[in-house]
């Protein structure tokens, strides 16, 4: 018989079995219950990590449009800014001008500027040609910007000339200003002459170095005009970004603005100034799908009264190569409206622009609104100095509606109105 002793220790093997009651583990239910919440709290982890990773790429998708956005605004704000600088205020055959001269341009322009004749083309500020690629993937084309300028430390100023001996010049008056020693050696001041006929001829002038030869009034020329000018208007430094002679277009297979320098491209006298002929578009900035433009008219006080179309329609004659032949008519235009329609980099699962609310469906059952640009509706609330300017008569916005892969990417449109010089061609008589 078992008998327990007070003051003596219990036995080994009751010792044991007490520990083994108060050491008892989880049931089988109670593990299951905190696998299910442990897993719980993980799909939870696992699913606030894909959020967030989905609305960083996102958010980063979004940066990057408004990045390439505000360079492509940037650039084109300046060119068009500057559109006109250094080449005068008035046309050929008026006070001296060279507006509207024909340069002779050469070649065969590169996508998305072929449709364009270079031997067309004539010196003008700015114009746009509207779709010339004809496309029809986005509501109204793409449209292309001719925007030309000089240096605008020679004032638009053009020389006299007394005589030509072969490629050499003899002005009327001193060369001072117009060559320094640095574009010289760099073989990049070039010079705009009057030809017969409304043309005239963009030459680089090789010498002589103000250093060893100050004063003096003649030039030496890289190629002899054909015919004997009358006047010579300096340009400035092709090297030293003061001449833009350019095309801006969207190229439609990469997305991208681009630009194309005439001067380099497209005219055999300034092919080797400043290196290399240029054969190919440079971009510019990335994301772009369309750019279109309107003009904006002044009235006869010269306050902006209207946008038009770059075409002959309603009334209005406001057609590229129009424009090109009748080079007073710039005169009426003040500004330059544009649109660019940018396109995300990140492709999403969702169809984002066309709902559907049948079931199992990939798009969601409410759309996102499509891009639209130049919205007359938009027009009559702020900024106030454009509300009330009207569009043609029966405008309506022009509206993108994304379909198929394309509707799976987000866009946005930034708008912009840029003053233009035009006008200043109107203060110099055209008696």
């Amino acid at each position: 018989m078992n008998t327990t002793v007070s003051g003596f220790d219990e036995t080994p093997v009751r010792a044991a079995v007490r520990s083994r009651r108060h050491q008892r583990g989880l049931s089988l239910i109670e593990l299951m219950v905190a696998m299910l919440i442990g897993l719980l709290l993980m799909l939870a982890m696992v699913s606030a990590m894909f959020l967030s990773d989905s609305q960083k790429r996102t958010t980063s998708a979004g940066s990057e449009m408004d990045q390439s956005g505000d360079y492509a605004v940037s650039v084109l704000d300046v060119a068009l800014r500057n559109a006109g600088s250094g080449l005068g205020l008035t046309q050929q055959g008026q006070s001296g001008g060279l507006i509207g001269c024909n340069p002779g341009f050469t070649g065969t322009l590169p996508q998305p500027f072929d449709t364009l004749t270079p031997g067309n083309l004539r010196i003008v500020p700015v114009l746009i040609d509207q779709n010339p690629s004809n496309s029809t993937t986005i509501e109204g084309g793409s449209d292309v910007l001719l925007v030309m300028s000089g240096s605008g430390a020679g004032g638009g100023v053009t020389r006299g000339v007394a005589s030509l001996d072969g490629a050499t010049l003899t002005l009327s008056g001193s060369i001072t200003g117009i060559v320094t020693s640095s574009s010289i050696a760099q073989d990049q001041p070039l010079a705009l002459l009057d030809q017969s006929n409304n043309g005239c001829a963009i030459s680089v002038i090789t010498g002589p170095d103000p250093a060893t030869t100050p004063g003096g009034n003649s030039l030496t020329l890289k190629t002899a005009p054909t015919d004997t000018p009358s006047i010579i208007l300096p340009l400035g430094n092709l090297g030293g970004g003061d001449v833009q002679f350019q095309l801006l277009g969207v190229d439609l297979a990469s997305d991208t603005l681009v630009s194309y320098d005439l001067l380099r491209g497209s005219n055999p006298s300034t092919e080797s100034a400043s290196g290399s002929a240029q054969t190919d578009v440079q971009p510019v900035a990335g994301n772009v799908v369309a750019m279109q433009a309107l003009y904006g008219i002044a009235d006869g006080s010269g306050k902006l009264s209207k946008w038009v179309v770059p075409a002959n329609s309603g009334g209005d004659n406001y057609n590229f190569n129009t424009l090109l032949g009748n080079p007073s008519a710039l005169q009426s235009i003040v500004a330059i409206r544009v649109a660019l329609l940018l396109k995300g980099n990140l492709y999403e699962k969702n169809d984002l622009y066309n709902a559907n609310t049948a079931a199992g469906a990939s798009a969601p059952p409410v759309a996102v609104a499509p891009p639209t640009w130049f919205n007359p509706v938009a027009d009559a609330s702020p900024p106030a100095d454009l509300a009330g300017i009207p569009f043609p008569a029966n405008w309506q916005a022009r509206t993108y509606q994304p379909t198929g892969e394309a509707a799976h990417y987000r866009y946005r449109v930034i708008e912009f109105v840029v003053p233009v010089r035009n006008s200043m061609m109107s203060l110099i008589s055209s008696s």
